[in-house]
């Protein structure tokens, strides 16, 4: 497309017309299509996540709702011992997908096996790597997905307080996810006695400056604590000493947005 065609693409929106001569040629056969999820590279992809963004809008916790939001979170907090969620989260086989791809399961477990009574959970949403866009597609398109995941998490291993750290140059997803939160404390799905179940959860959102560093979790933490994002040894890892010394899971974006469905629909709703 050429900026000269936009006024023929309205157009054709308004009349619900096809331009032929746009449409996406299937370099083997030559034949045009139609469906973007009828293109070769695309039909056979399954969008657990982002696949809500086109389902609603953002900023409106009723629409999320609508597609069945925070059912999960009902489910887990009234129906569920915390036990019960972190096997459900370790049964999955669920990785990290931040990159490390470690067992998210497992870590939750290492969390809440950790004797100290005062536990954190993070929000890892430092995207730093070139091209990277999936965090900030999450964050802008459905911010309730990844807020929903992380109280389930929070209830699952055991913490009153959590933090989503986000990059200041993603401002629509800091404006998002921030609407989000306020709106759910508005509904009762955060802060004291959470849909009646007893559980307490708040969260807050903390910007970082854009050092790439900072995605490193260890980093991310001091930088939480107002210090240098500098990565630390490990042992210990932050799952036995993580902010303020203190317990700490720390997952990403995705992550995070991936255990509504779990609980949803069952461990194998989504792809380790």
């Amino acid at each position: 497309m050429q900026p000269s065609d936009a006024k023929e693409v309205l157009a054709s929106v308004m009349e619900k017309k096809v331009i032929d001569r746009l449409l996406y040629v299937d370099p083997v056969t030559g034949e045009r299509v139609v469906h973007e999820m009828e293109i070769p590279f695309y039909k056979n992809q399954l969008r657990l996540l982002i696949g809500n963004n086109i389902k609603l809008d953002p900023t409106s916790i009723e629409d999320y709702l609508a597609i069945g939001g925070y059912a999960a979170l009902e489910k887990a907090v009234c129906q569920m011992k915390p036990e019960q969620v972190v096997g459900l989260v370790k049964e999955s086989g669920l990785r990290g997908r931040g990159g490390g791809g470690f067992p998210s399961g497992n870590k939750w477990e290492f969390t809440r096996n950790a004797p100290d009574p005062v536990k954190y959970v993070v929000v890892n949403a430092d995207e730093g790597d070139p091209g990277a866009f999936m965090d900030r597609a999450l964050l802008e398109g459905s911010p309730h997905a990844v807020l929903e995941g992380l109280i389930i998490g929070a209830y699952a291993i055991g913490a009153h307080e959590g933090f989503l750290y986000v990059r200041q140059e993603y401002p629509l997803a800091v404006h998002n996810i921030t609407l989000a939160i306020q709106k759910a404390t508005e509904y009762g799905f955060l802060g004291k006695n959470i849909l009646g179940s007893g559980f307490d959860f708040t969260v807050e959102v903390a910007q970082g400056a854009g050092a790439f560093v900072c995605g490193e979790e260890t980093a991310l933490i001091r930088s939480l604590e107002g210090k240098t994002g500098e990565p630390k040894p490990r042992p210990p890892f932050p799952a036995v000493k993580g902010l303020w010394n203190k317990p700490t899971n720390i997952n990403n974006v995705e992550t995070w947005a991936n255990i509504p469905l779990i609980i949803n629909k069952g461990p194998a709703a989504s792809l380790p």
